[in-house]
């Protein structure tokens, strides 16, 4: 069974200084130059690759009494995922508060032009997400069944590690799938909260 590469968020709200974080940004020049790298060793192999985005609604909250809105996946067929936890409330969720990111039809859920040339080159495909994890609420886990990924592994790139990635991640696992990550194809904001979320990652 192949591999696949999930490249997740690379939009201008959160790695251009033209996007929501401004001169926070997240900096990928680094990791652009590995990850296609990356692409190029997938693309000779013939092996799938997704680009994820998100585009960010106003959601309802799950109740009254809720900060965030929630959505946990639903166990797989199987009863050897009967046990397997959910991700917790946070990773569960979307994007709240004052500060919008990646708003449909904006410029901040927009590639930017290098990463627009990465897709272009090398994806198979494009998902749009709502939610931090790339698996709910939309046919990505269906596109790896149909390319005979099976369990994986799955290898993980892009922003943020310690929410949009993290949620995926976990949630790969949540559906029986091994996953991978490469330290120089995924970021954060902030290094220590790096550090903190590669301590939490399972490596094949």
């Amino acid at each position: 069974m192949p591999p696949a590469l999930l490249i997740i968020d690379l939009q201008n709200d959160f790695v251009s200084s033209t996007g929501t974080l401004k001169k926070a940004h997240i900096p990928i020049d680094s990791l652009l130059s590995h990850l296609t790298t990356l692409c190029a060793a997938f693309k000779a192999h013939k092996w799938p690759i997704c680009a994820i985005r998100s585009e960010y609604l106003d959601q309802p909250s799950a109740s009254p009494s809720s900060e965030r809105p929630v959505r946990y996946l639903a166990h797989p067929p199987g009863d050897e995922f009967q046990d397997v936890p959910t991700n917790d409330a946070h990773l569960s969720s979307t994007h709240v508060g004052k500060r919008k990111f990646c708003a449909p039809e904006s410029h901040g859920a927009e590639f930017p032009p290098k990463v627009q040339e990465l897709v272009r080159e090398y994806a198979d495909e494009t998902v749009t997400k709502n939610w931090y994890s790339a698996f709910t609420e939309t046919d990505l886990h269906k596109w790896l069944q149909e390319r005979d990924v099976g369990s994986g592994p799955l290898y993980f790139a892009g922003v943020t590690t310690n929410n949009c990635v993290l949620s995926s991640l976990t949630d790969a696992f949540f559906y029986g799938r091994y996953h991978v990550h490469d330290n120089g194809s995924a970021r954060t904001g902030r290094n220590e909260g790096e550090d903190a979320v590669l301590g939490q990652w399972l490596y094949t």
